[in-house]
């Protein structure tokens, strides 16, 4: 047989041996994605933001987040934060002299020493304005 002739049978011989034999489909690639993958559309649980520092309240008249202000007697610091002369004469005879000491009383010292609501918010606030909120 010619080189020719025999090179075009060994073509059909091999296109045939294709024809026969059983057809492959595309790869087929397995992959694992573990549990986490179905819950990744759900929310997550809602965790209640921490609360701030200063937020806390405090048993001291002067909140721990602030500093003394000047020093001065109390007299002096009553005239200056226009606070009445019955809160002033309720420290003094209590022994308070000086503004300094008030970094010492605590609110429940103040319903002992007989303040009135009113009178324990306008301390408050003179203590506030005195203190100095640069401190720690």
């Amino acid at each position: 047989m010619s080189p020719v002739l025999q090179r075009q049978k060994e073509q059909l011989d091999a296109a045939a041996a294709l024809a026969s034999a059983p057809v492959a489909g595309p790869p087929v690639y397995n992959i694992s994605l573990g549990a986490d993958l179905a819950n990744i559309l759900r929310p997550g649980p809602i965790v209640a933001p921490e609360p701030l520092a200063l937020a806390q309240p405090s048993v001291m008249l002067l909140h721990p987040s602030r500093s003394l202000g000047t020093d001065m007697i109390l007299s002096d610091f009553c005239q200056l934060y226009d606070l009445d002369d019955s809160i002033r004469t309720k420290f003094e005879q209590h022994g308070y002299k000086r503004s300094q000491h008030l970094r010492h009383v605590q609110l429940s010292d103040l319903a002992e020493m007989e303040l009135k609501l009113g009178e324990v918010a306008a301390l408050k606030d003179a203590v506030d304005l005195w203190s100095d909120a640069a401190a720690q």
